[in-house]
Formats: C-alpha cells, sequence, structure tokens
C-alpha cells in the first residue's frame, strides 16, 4: 500500500510499537504516519519471513523509519498482494469503524511468501486532512 498512500499523502515514516523474533519471523506492530505533519494514516501488523528478505533489508527495517513497502521497493523486491480481504475495525466509545484489509504479501518471481499484513487505516476526516489540497482525489462517505 506504500506506493498508494505515497501518492495520496506525500512522505510518511513507521513508528515500530513492538516487535519479536522467533526463529524465521519477524513479527511488528507499528504505525504509519505523515511526515510533514505526523498524521496517523494507518495502524499496521505483520509477520514477516525472515528468509524471504535480504538481511541488509531487515536490519533496516528494525532501524529505520521506513515504510515496509518502501523497502521493498528500495530492496528491488518484485512483489504483489494476494489473498486479500477487507476489514473492519468497530469502533470505541462512538467513534465510526475503521476499514482495513489484510492480505499476504509475496515474491512476484517465486509466489514465495513475504509477508503476512494486516493494516488498518485512520477514520476518514483524519485522511481527508492529511491529505491536504489533494482531498478532492479521496472519496468522503463512500
Amino acid at each position: 500500500m506504500t506506493p498508494v498512500l505515497q501518492s495520496r499523502f506525500g512522505p510518511m515514516y513507521a513508528v515500530e510499537l513492538h516487535r519479536s523474533e522467533t526463529g524465521d519471523r519477524y513479527d511488528r506492530v507499528s504505525e504509519v504516519r505523515q511526515r510533514g505533519t505526523g498524521l496517523l494514516l494507518l495502524d499496521s501488523r505483520m509477520s514477516i519471513r525472515v528468509s524471504a528478505l535480504p538481511a541488509a533489508m531487515l536490519d533496516a527495517l528494525r532501524n529505520t523509519d521506513t515504510p515496509f513497502g518502501q523497502l521493498l521497493q528500495g530492496a528491488g523486491i518484485a512483489a504483489r498482494s494476494v489473498s486479500r480481504e477487507i476489514t473492519r475495525l468497530a469502533g470505541e466509545d462512538g467513534a465510526p469503524d475503521r476499514l482495513g484489509r489484510r492480505h499476504i504479501i509475496v515474491d512476484a518471481a517465486t509466489d514465495a511468501p513475504i509477508c503476512d499484513l494486516h493494516e488498518v487505516l485512520n477514520h476518514a476526516e483524519v485522511l481527508l486532512a492529511a491529505a491536504g489540497p489533494m482531498a478532492g482525489g479521496i472519496r468522503h462517505g463512500a
């Protein structure tokens, strides 16, 4: 989703909230925020197959704030999304529901799984504010 988000919201960064590493799995919970404003764009949970990625990319994931999709592009890894499903996270205390998607990212050449990813977008009002003058391209309430 990183290229699509960047086209709408400009530069972004990831804030790691939690991580664990066990065997061939690197699990991470993070937020993706707009660099210029710090606005939260989405929450992310990912489970990465360590053996599917170069060590340098894993080091960058552990030690930089670069979003995962941007790291994949930078490492020259052609990837695609499979098994996509749209999710709805119920709002708490009267807050509106949030939409997201769960999918698996695979190596485009081999179909080998790289990452199981669940992303949940922030509320529409925040996304519209983050889009600023580009908000006309985002359908509100659709």
